[in-house]
C-alpha cells in the first residue's frame, strides 16, 4: 500500500489518495480528513501516452476514463481496476473536486508530477 496526500487548492491537505493492490485487482481511494468532502473524482490508471492532455501539454481531468459524481457529498471511495487492464509501468492521476465550508477546490494526489 502506498499512501499520498490529497492536495486541495495547491496548499491544503484535503485527504488521502491510497493504491494498493491484490492478485487481481489495483485499489485506488480516495479518503477526505479535516471536514473537506469529495463532489466529484477523475482517475487515470494506464500508460503516459495516453493521458488525455489538451494542446498546450496540460491534463485533462474531466477527459479521464473513471470519472464520478457525488450528490450527496462523501468522505471516501475506492475504485477497483483489473490489473490485466493496466500496462506493467503504469501511471496513476488522481483528481478530485473538495468542498468544506462552502469553499470548493480542485485537488491533485500529490506524487512525482508528470506534466
Amino acid at each position: 500500500m502506498i499512501e499520498y496526500d490529497l492536495i486541495a487548492g495547491k496548499h491544503f491537505n484535503s485527504g488521502n489518495v491510497i493504491v494498493s493492490n491484490d492478485d487481481q485487482y489495483l485499489y485506488v481511494t480516495y479518503k477526505t480528513i479535516d471536514g473537506w468532502m469529495l463532489s466529484e473524482i477523475h482517475l487515470y490508471v494506464g500508460e503516459m501516452g495516453m493521458l488525455p492532455i489538451n494542446k498546450k501539454g496540460v491534463t485533462v481531468p474531466g477527459h479521464f476514463p473513471i470519472k464520478e459524481y457525488f450528490s450527496p457529498m462523501v468522505e471516501s471511495v475506492t475504485f477497483a481496476i483489473d490489473l490485466n487492464d493496466i500496462p506493467d509501468c503504469p501511471i496513476i492521476a488522481a483528481h478530485a473536486v473538495v468542498k468544506r465550508d462552502g469553499k470548493e477546490e480542485t485537488a491533485w494526489g500529490f506524487g512525482t508530477s508528470f506534466n
